[in-house]
């Protein structure tokens, strides 16, 4: 649903290193294909499931994938994760609006999704949300946008959405295998618990991953993810530091005067 876009530093055979190199970008696409492109990410929840399960099959990359299992893990999201329920309805009112338009001799309204901040969640504990509390469906122009929007996906559109780092839609969307409920990422909110709290009420980002990292007696899929699992380590990484650089650049002037006091 999301893609993550970096440069690879490629390393000499051995043991297995994920390593990047520049800044990492984490993009979604349309709900719809432009004309003559193959169906991928985002449209591959839009179609129908066979077809779905076919371009995924015949993607170089999976090679080596058995279409069983592929199956299996399809129908898992398809039934259990929210943000795919949401890609499903926008398939069921896409084809719903062109009926109405052809019917009513009109052209089709464009129809766009609005992805949540989620601070209507429960801030102190990490919930699973459903499908209404991820995103929100319109259809025209018409309706006023809520005000807690993290990003919106429209039905074309031939550039790329750009997720910021602070998303909580972030993890959910890039690792849809290691998160298949569609379990949130930090967001700007999320605060202890009361019995938990020292002189900070929220949580950093920092100790967000450290919770979400450590090694408990009950199963967890990060740790059998392998490859996947490093990507997610790196990216966790990057998004702390990036969130710590934007801290002193928006807190600069805070700073100088600190340093020039002291």
């Amino acid at each position: 649903m999301a893609s993550i876009n970096s440069n690879l530093n490629t390393l000499p055979p051995g043991f297995f290193t994920y390593r990047v190199q520049g800044q990492i970008y984490i993009k979604t696409g349309s709900l719809v294909p432009l004309q003559g492109h193959k169906p991928q990410y985002n449209h591959l929840y839009i179609i129908e499931d066979e077809a779905a399960l076919n371009d995924r099959l015949s993607d170089s990359r999976n090679n080596m994938c058995r279409s069983n299992i592929m199956r299996s893990l399809q129908t898992m999201l398809n039934e259990f994760n929210p943000f795919i329920k949401i890609y499903k309805k926008v398939a069921a009112i896409l084809a719903e609006e062109e009926l109405k338009a052809a019917s009513e001799n009109r052209p089709k309204y464009s129809v766009s999704v609005q992805f949540y901040k989620h601070k209507s969640l429960d801030l102190r504990r990490y919930n699973t949300p459903s499908n209404n509390e991820v995103a929100a469906i319109f259809v025209g122009e018409n309706g006023e946008l809520p005000l807690n929007i993290d990003f919106s996906v429209q039905e074309y559109s031939q550039h790329l959405t750009t997720l910021k780092s602070t998303s909580p839609n972030i993890d959910p969307l890039a690792f849809p295998l290691l998160f298949p409920n569609g379990e949130l990422g930090w967001h700007d909110n999320l605060q202890h618990r009361e019995e938990s709290r020292t002189a900070r009420s929220r949580l950093t980002m920092l100790q967000f991953y450290q919770y979400r990292l450590a090694v408990r007696k009950n199963f967890s899929p990060l740790f059998y993810a392998e490859k996947l699992f490093h990507e997610y380590c790196v990216l966790a990484y990057v998004r702390i530091e990036s969130q710590r650089l934007l801290f002193l650049r928006m807190n600069q002037k805070s700073s100088e005067l600190t340093i020039i006091t002291v």
